[in-house]
């Protein structure tokens, strides 16, 4: 049933309809919110990064120590521009409809938090062991930009493919924890 009168309620369909767009909306904010929490913390660490190694530029006068401190701040000012076109293209409001997508900024968007959460483990962790069961193959290599951006942070890249490997594993958490 619909309405026709100027000062009319709408119709059901219509108030269904808007309560629909209400809800798709506060689920965008929802979204919002939480990649805004997250993204604050991790601008955070951004900033204390810059911060510090300004800070260490400022009090060493030799060229090297210098010129390492404004490489890390390079860095970190790259890596605070990506969190921020993630936050913006995140906050941009969309169509409900279906839209391309730019996998290569998805996935450079994504090796940045893989960086990041490896960063995080390895400063939580001990030793990071990573076991891949490809290394067995004469031909593997970790060429996989998501193997890359996890390599460095590595203390072990190890083969686990048959029995004998993970006896050899166990050898060797053994030696670890000694």
């Amino acid at each position: 049933m619909t309405t026709s009168g100027p000062g009319d309620s709408p119709s059901l369909n219509e108030q269904i309809e808007i309560l629909k767009q209400q809800l798709m909306q506060a689920q965008k904010l929802t979204a919002l919110g939480e990649l805004v929490s997250t993204t604050t913390h991790e601008f955070n660490n951004v900033l204390m990064t810059i911060i510090n190694y300004a800070k260490l530029g400022l009090r060493h006068k030799d060229g090297p120590t210098r010129e390492k401190a404004f490489e890390k701040i390079l860095v970190a000012g790259n890596r605070a521009a990506k969190i921020t076109n993630s936050v913006l293209g995140m906050a941009r409001k969309r169509s409900p409809g279906q839209e391309a997508t730019d996998l290569t900024a998805l996935i450079e968007n994504t090796l940045v938090l893989l960086e990041r959460e490896m960063r995080a483990l390895k400063r939580r962790c001990r030793k990071i062991i990573w076991l891949n069961p490809l290394l067995a193959s004469e031909h593997y290599e970790p060429l996989c930009k998501g193997m890359q951006a996890a390599l460095p942070y590595l203390d072990l890249f190890l083969s686990v493919h048959n029995l004998n490997s993970l006896v050899a594993l166990g050898r060797t958490l053994q030696k670890l924890v000694a």
